[in-house]
């Protein structure tokens, strides 16, 4: 990558526009450390104060990651990267492949990339998505929950103790593995083209975190978006975190409204930012009840 897309991703950072992890991230999937370390020295040679903190701010998160990098850039490699909008769409399976590769490798690293590794940060970021489900009146103490792209089962096993129940779906075994099935949650292996397998009304919430993004790849979005209106109770939600990796926000407002339209779910967010550990995009919608 250029020394002028080198300059681009700190200067985010430097101005604060952009989460400080996912500077990282994608400064380490760079791989080439010492461009990055130029880019990053010549930043704060010119920064302001406010800047300087942030940029020292990412120097750290950098070395903290770089313990870490085999690991990561081996998980990215396998295929469970972000990845941008594409030319033409790619089919579910391949997904599936490329996240029970990277599950192999690292399961935590696989389930979010931009948690750099550690634990502590992976756990912090969890406990954001949790806290805001709670803040804005998805969750409650009886909320039947389909997790849609469960992965490991972390954000539904966070939930648990705060919802009536949990079922995580996803495509990957290697994934789903790493769940815990007991108590009030459940995990089930689908093909990750639509929800058949469950009845019409039989959740209040789905919730899909960061799996959206390889729907829209895989051109199944829209028939998502039917599905989890089928399956809602009235009054019921869906709320999307990270609609697709176009880097278009309102082609994702665009698309996310219309698809609620079209199937009887009314939006209440389109895009809004609310966690500080990623850059993760709320489209939250209700089904008319």
């Amino acid at each position: 990558m250029s020394q002028r897309w080198l300059s681009t991703v700190i200067e985010s950072a430097a101005r604060g526009e952009e989460r400080p992890t996912v500077v990282a991230l994608r400064l380490l999937l760079h791989e080439n450390d010492h461009d990055v370390d130029e880019a990053v020295s010549s930043a704060l040679r010119s920064a302001n104060r406010k800047a300087q903190a942030r940029l020292t701010a990412l120097v750290e998160l950098l070395a903290d990651a770089r313990r870490r990098a085999p690991a990561l850039r081996a998980v990215a490699a396998a295929g469970a990267a972000p990845i941008p909008a594409g030319e033409g769409l790619t089919d579910v399976g391949h997904w599936a492949a490329a996240f029970d590769q990277a599950a192999r490798i690292d399961r935590d690293a696989a389930s979010a990339l931009y948690a750099l590794g550690d634990p502590g940060r992976l756990q912090a970021a969890t406990q954001e998505v949790c806290a805001y489900l709670d803040a804005a009146g998805f969750i409650a103490e009886r909320t039947r929950v389909l997790d849609i792209g469960a992965g490991g089962g972390r954000i539904l096993d966070a939930l648990s103790p705060w919802i009536g129940f949990g079922v995580g779906v996803d495509i990957s075994a290697e994934m789903l593995a790493g769940s815990r099935h007991h108590g009030n949650l459940a995990f089930l292996r689908t093909d990750g083209r639509n929800l058949r397998v469950f009845r019409d009304g039989a959740f209040d919430l789905a919730l899909a975190v960061d799996s959206f993004p390889y729907l829209v790849a895989s051109g199944v979005d829209e028939v998502h978006i039917a599905e989890a209106a089928r399956i809602l109770s009235p009054g019921g939600a869906l709320v999307v975190m990270n609609y697709s990796y176009r880097g278009d926000a309102e082609s994702d407002r665009i698309a996310f409204a219309a698809g609620c339209a079209a199937h009887g779910l009314v939006p209440v967010t389109l895009g809004q930012q609310p966690f500080a550990l990623w850059n993760g995009a709320v489209y939250a919608a209700r089904r008319i009840a």
